[in-house]
């Protein structure tokens, strides 16, 4: 099938959604990742991944700010955006969307204000000038914490915690249920899109949490908490791959239209044959599995350990990002009259401009890191944690 055999109108803005919006879900999986990894060794009772709970938080708060940025960008009047709160339809799925992230953003928010608050009030005291006011704004004027308010803020930093966690899964499942709620268009029906989302969101945050802090806090990496970290990364991938292929064969043994649109899309060199099998599988599944598993049977250690985990957050992301495209791109690329593909190629301006909104939650993550301590409490210099 090619171009040619379009339809006059199936050729002009047939791809709606593009680039920019396949950062709308990496966004929303990319913080249920983060507070994922942050959970861990609270809920999950895995202490050699204490050091990264604090920079596993800072991944997801990082991206917080930014979810609903992709959206407003795409839409044509962004000064509306605001009406779906001021007058909301619950028969919307972007409304209740706007309540269900209010509602996950402020308590993790809250979480992460309980679980820094005692080192914001420490630099309040300790800082002059400028950043002194920048400190007391941030612990709302109050810069002594007791013993016993220290305790309050543990306790409700671990009870947000356990609400935050099911609050940003079920975030990010129905962003994967707005998609699949769109008729006419069998690659995003699929019952287990949400779990393949949440899996990638894992992905994700192991994989940010594995760089940035190769990258900004080496010192918290320490063999065994890279190992047990790189244990999560390579289920967490392997598990997003199986079940991609699932969707796939189950979707491409559906008779009639569903059918046609997998053969389309993936046999003869089709529009995602590439990315599905090259960057997905290839580059974003097999790659990091075989860099952790060569790191782990040699027994690295040290920095070569590092780089290694390093080379497979990369590859981590691309994942991600590879599985998002063919989701949200790839299932805009069939002609709705089956009488080829629609040619899709995003222009300069949107590959600088999706680039400028992916560099927002680095450098959020860096001013974050500036303005409190991620290494895991009482300093980088702490006892060795025990083996994973």
């Amino acid at each position: 099938m090619e171009t040619q055999f379009l339809f006059p109108n199936e050729v002009e803005k047939s791809v709606l959604w593009g680039l920019i919006i396949v950062l709308y879900p990496f966004m929303t999986s990319t913080i249920f990742g983060g507070m994922f990894v942050s959970a861990l060794p609270t809920l999950f009772g895995r202490k050699a991944l204490e050091p990264v709970a604090r920079l596993g938080l800072a991944v997801g708060l990082s991206f917080l700010p930014f979810v609903f940025l992709p959206i407003l960008l795409d839409l044509g009047q962004p000064v509306r955006a605001f009406n779906i709160m001021a007058t909301p339809r619950f028969c919307s799925p972007m409304a209740v969307f706007g309540f269900v992230f209010t509602f996950v953003a402020v308590v993790i928010a809250l979480h992460a204000w309980f679980v820094f608050r005692k080192d914001l009030a420490a630099r309040a005291r300790e800082k002059t000038g400028f950043m002194r006011c920048v400190y007391w704004i941030l612990v709302l004027g109050v810069t002594e914490v007791t013993p016993q308010a220290e305790r309050i803020d543990r306790g409700l930093a671990k009870f947000l915690k356990i609400v935050a966690l099911p609050a940003d899964a079920l975030l990010t499942g129905y962003v994967a249920f707005i998609f699949a709620t769109v008729p006419g268009n069998p690659e995003w029906n699929s019952t287990i899109r949400p779990v393949v989302l949440l899996l990638a969101g894992i992905v994700t945050g192991a994989s940010l949490t594995l760089l940035l802090g190769a990258i900004f806090k080496p010192a918290v990496l320490r063999d065994e908490t890279v190992k047990a970290l790189g244990v999560y990364l390579v289920a967490a991938v392997l598990a997003v791959a199986a079940l991609t292929i699932l969707e796939v064969v189950e979707i491409a043994y559906m008779d009639g239209y569903s059918a046609t649109v997998i053969e389309t899309l993936f046999a003869g060199g089709g529009p995602l044959a590439t990315m599905f099998f090259t960057v997905f599988l290839g580059l974003g599944t097999c790659l990091p599995v075989a860099v952790l598993a060569c790191a782990f049977a040699l027994r690295l250690r040290g920095a070569p350990l590092k780089l290694a985990a390093m080379a497979a957050g990369v590859f981590g992301v691309l994942q991600s990002f590879a599985l998002l495209w063919n989701i949200i791109v790839g299932g805009q690329l069939v002609s709705k009259s089956l009488r080829g593909v629609v040619a899709y190629t995003p222009a300069p301006a949107e590959i600088a401009l999706t680039l400028g909104i992916a560099a927002m939650p680095l450098l959020a993550f860096v001013v974050i890191n500036f303005l409190v301590p991620l290494a895991a409490p009482g300093g980088e210099e702490t006892a060795p944690v025990p083996q994973a």
